[in-house]
């Protein structure tokens, strides 16, 4: 006879049932909290577990024959309440309506259940002792010929548990392959105790064990399936932030836009009138004069860069018009640098790589933007240092570098290089680049700007890059690219 005290028969399923209560609590406050159909399912699964492994303890306490019956049948009747809500919790779970196959079989589970707490009906009145491995000894309750039929019944009920949790992992849904490891495990220690509950092993009963394990699959699902769903949300967010970014940085340069026409429109008689009285002011001077020529020249030196800033002012909000064609690069060149900043443009080299002859773009918008460019870098540094322009091909794109020997850019303004009005340079405007930028941008393409490089090493001088497509089917539409591309690079071109 088994003593009062608890066994390690008795000892297993208290653990499990502990385990699953404390589970199934925590699933409750998660679904008062996000209120999912799933959730419910699983604490009402979890709840029926943990029923099953605490009515199993009756077996290691050596109770009554009337209490060990009464806890036999409970057994029977969670195990059909465990069946019926986990094929429910499945079906949610699967985004899918129950199938007509789940709904009888769920009906079949919960009609077992109910008809196992019938006393006589499915378990007997009698009680055995049943030795098994390991030096344990069970007192069990009898059951009655269709006892034995509901417990084949159930292994059948965990086969198709486990056919639905396959069905899941092949569609790939989050954290199937822990339901579906775990699932498997409860099958084999629901067919063990079958096997043991009609006399054939004298394996000791594991279910309840098999019923934590199923439990700790599924809420390692729920985990991945938290974690995947809070790195969207942070994707989600930061995409909302870009977005919204993206759409007062428009709004601003609308506005930007509108004033800019307004200021250029208005600036630009003045200044004509400047240069048209300009040469009769000079004629007017005598030839002694030397400090009123000198002022007179500085006159004309700012009324000129006065006149600069309403190009580009221009350029910056006029629309564009893409007319892609095949633009031949060396030719383009050959004018835009003359053109760049008179005879300073000289010290300005161009190599044309093989490859890179051609491509298909704007040819002015293009010649505008590298203009810009170049303006930038005779700006940066002594024209007599040189300036390189690069044009190569790679992987179905055309670089073209624009490489000097001036200082450099700062690092704390390479990310603000393409911002409307932000210069490092006293005279400058701050709109060219702002310009190159927006140009290579609806010519599907984008711009990096890094420090020179020399033999591997980092030296004096920027360089920036502009990658264009080769073939127009390659440019991403212009509304799709919304954000100038800036990137600080260290290596050759």
């Amino acid at each position: 006879m088994v003593g009062p005290s608890l066994g390690a028969e008795g000892v297993l399923p208290l653990i499990s049932a502990v385990c699953l209560v404390l589970v199934g609590g925590y699933a409750i406050v998660a679904w008062r909290r996000f209120r999912t159909r799933p959730l419910a399912w699983f604490a009402g699964g979890v709840f029926a577990a943990a029923l099953f492994a605490a009515s199993s303890v009756s077996m290691g306490l050596g109770v009554d024959a009337p209490t060990e019956a009464l806890c036999s049948r409970v057994t029977m009747f969670s195990g059909g309440l465990h069946g019926a809500l986990w094929i429910g919790f499945l079906a949610s779970q699967s985004g899918h309506p129950p199938t007509r196959t789940d709904w009888q079989l769920a009906a079949a589970c919960a009609v077992v259940g109910l008809l196992s707490l019938v006393p006589g009906l499915v378990i007997s009145g009698a009680v055995f002792e049943r030795a098994a491995w390991f030096g344990m000894r069970y007192r069990d309750s009898v059951p009655t010929p269709l006892g034995r039929v509901f417990a084949g019944l159930y292994s059948v009920g965990l086969l198709y548990l486990d056919a639905r949790t396959y069905e899941l992992w092949r569609r790939g849904a989050p954290g199937a392959p822990s339901q579906l490891a775990a699932s498997g495990l409860l099958t084999v220690t629901g067919l063990n105790d079958t096997l043991a509950f009609a006399g054939l092993t004298r394996a000791p009963y594991l279910n309840d064990i098999g019923l934590l394990a199923l439990v700790l699959g599924v809420g390692a699902s729920f985990v991945d399936l938290h974690t995947r769903s809070l790195q969207a949300l942070e994707v989600v967010r930061s995409d909302l932030g870009a977005a919204r970014e993206a759409l007062v940085r428009r709004e601003r340069l609308a506005a930007l836009g509108e004033l800019s026409a307004v200021v250029a429109h208005e600036v630009r008689n003045p200044v004509a009138v400047i240069f048209n009285a300009l040469p009769m002011l000079k004629r007017s001077l005598p030839a002694e004069a030397g400090p009123s020529r000198a002022l007179a020249e500085i006159i004309g030196e700012e009324a000129d860069r006065i006149r600069r800033i309403v190009d580009e002012l221009l350029d910056f909000v006029r629309p564009i018009e893409l007319r892609r064609d095949a633009v031949d690069l060396a030719a383009l060149l050959s004018s835009v640098v003359p053109a760049s900043e008179g005879e300073a443009a000289q010290a300005v080299s161009v190599e044309v790589g093989p490859g890179a002859e051609t491509v298909q773009a704007d040819a002015h918008l293009l010649g505008l933007a590298l203009s810009n460019l170049l303006r930038n870098a005779l700006q940066s540094g002594s024209p007599r240092d040189g300036i390189r322009v690069l044009c190569r091909a790679e992987a179905a794109r055309v670089h073209l570098a624009v490489i000097d020997r001036g200082p450099g850019v700062p690092e704390a303004s390479v990310g603000r290089l393409f911002e409307p009005f932000f210069t490092t340079r006293p005279t400058g405007s701050g709109i060219g680049l702002t310009v190159v930028a927006r140009t290579v941008r609806d010519l599907g393409g984008f711009v990096e700007v890094g420090d020179r490089v020399a033999s591997g090493v980092t030296v004096g001088g920027a360089r920036f890059v502009v990658r264009l497509p080769v073939r127009v089917s390659e440019a991403p539409p212009v509304a799709t690219r919304e954000v100038v591309r800036v990137v600080v690079v260290a290596r050759g071109v």
